[in-house]
């Protein structure tokens, strides 16, 4: 194992040093890119500038420099190491972004949605806040999407005549109502 303070004063330290940084951050730019633009998650414009400048600094020094240091202290494990490199940046990109930007679910009170048409109440997420229009809207959608039994069903759950349904109708009945929410766009609102 060679000394470390032998291995800083090395002429080729820095080139190494800035080649290892070099992959950390485009690695951290990499990842900051996929989140920011595939996640769904938006940090905004001056949130994802704060974290992308501030995030290019201390990959540099906080992953890359220490890892440095013991690839060079250890050359043995040298590509074990620059693994780690990556996958550690990735993490920590992905674990602080998500940290920073992702809404914390908050168990709350689902949003109740009461049609006119003879749908039974159901609810969104505790997020949703849609418009009345919104609402109109989307039962409408619902109830044009539904097939014939799936009406009937539902007609029969709105009035509370359960026994008018049969047991396969029960059955089927709700992930073919989530399917119509779902088309309808009641995921997104």
């Amino acid at each position: 194992m060679a000394k470390l303070d032998e291995l800083v004063k090395h002429p080729n330290y820095t080139a190494a040093a800035s080649s290892a940084s070099k992959a950390t951050i485009f690695v951290f730019i990499a990842t900051f890119a996929y989140l920011a633009f595939f996640s769904g998650i938006s940090p905004g414009l001056i949130g994802g500038a704060a974290f992308f400048f501030v995030g290019i600094f201390v990959v540099s020094l906080i992953i890359s420099m220490p890892l440095f240091l013991l690839r060079a202290k250890v050359p043995r494990l040298g590509s074990v190491i620059s693994l780690a490199d990556i996958a550690l940046t990735i993490f920590l990109t992905r674990a602080v972004y998500l940290w920073l930007f992702a809404q914390v679910s908050v168990a709350g009170n689902p949003f109740v949605v009461v049609c006119r048409e003879p749908i039974p109440e159901f609810t969104l997420g505790s997020h949703s806040k849609p418009s009345e229009a919104e609402v109109q809207r989307l039962c409408a959608c619902i109830w044009a999407n539904l097939k014939s039994w799936e009406k009937d069903t539902a007609r029969a759950i709105a009035e509370k005549r359960m026994e008018d349904i049969s047991a396969l109708n029960m059955r089927a009945f709700p992930s073919r109502f989530g399917s119509r929410l779902k088309e309808c766009g009641g995921m997104d609102l």
